[in-house]
């Protein structure tokens, strides 16, 4: 498949996901797999990346767990095997391996790792996306019945470790989303927790 199809490929796998799992406030399509696409693209022209490399790569970065969910602590070796199978012949085999390498790494923090461009353009996507869905995964953690404190406190756990692990100039792209965003979650214990 070529990005246009693996683009309508992985949001239809999102969709399935999103009718099968067990809450109504799930759409991994809209707040997750697109946007992190679009942010990977955005870095890739920012950081003058492979867009092609990085474009799938961002596309197929969760399709393991979306596919099968029972496989999110390896997803990311799972899916960039995956990712030869769904790109087939569409591409050259030094791209489908450089996929590959953004796919498998994505979890890794870009400051803590030597990877490529296109591999930190995967991989600071997917953390970004964190910084700016904090409502949808407050209103999915509660939904699974965690307490909104809770929730708060690790929603913020998360975001720092998001943006921990980000690059240095992704950082500063998206410093102002993070600190307005722990700035909002910290000051729910500011004046005194609700009882």
């Amino acid at each position: 498949m070529n990005q246009s199809q693996l683009y309508d490929y992985v949001k239809l796998k999102c969709k399935e996901f999103d009718k099968s799992a067990s809450n109504n406030l799930c759409d991994l399509w809209q707040y997750h797999v697109k946007q992190v696409y679009s942010i990977a693209l955005h870095l890739a022209d920012t950081y003058k990346a492979d867009k092609e490399v990085v474009g799938c790569a961002a596309l197929l970065h969760d399709i393991a767990k979306i596919i099968d969910p029972k496989c999110e602590e390896v997803h990311n070796e799972v899916g960039a095997q995956m990712a030869v199978g769904l790109i087939g012949d569409d591409l050259p085999k030094q791209k489908v391996d450089h996929i590959q390498k953004c796919i498998r790494n994505h979890r890794k923090g870009a400051k803590e790792e030597n990877l490529s461009t296109e591999e930190t353009c995967v991989a600071d996507a997917d953390a970004v996306s964190v910084i700016l869905n904090v409502p949808d995964y407050i209103a999915w953690s509660t939904s699974m019945g965690n307490s909104v404190a809770d929730t708060i406190k690790h929603t913020i756990k998360k975001l720092k470790k998001s943006f921990d692990k980000t690059s240095k100039p992704t950082q500063e792209m998206f410093r102002k989303n993070y600190e307005s965003a722990i700035k909002t979650l910290e000051g729910h214990f500011m004046f005194g927790k609700r009882e």
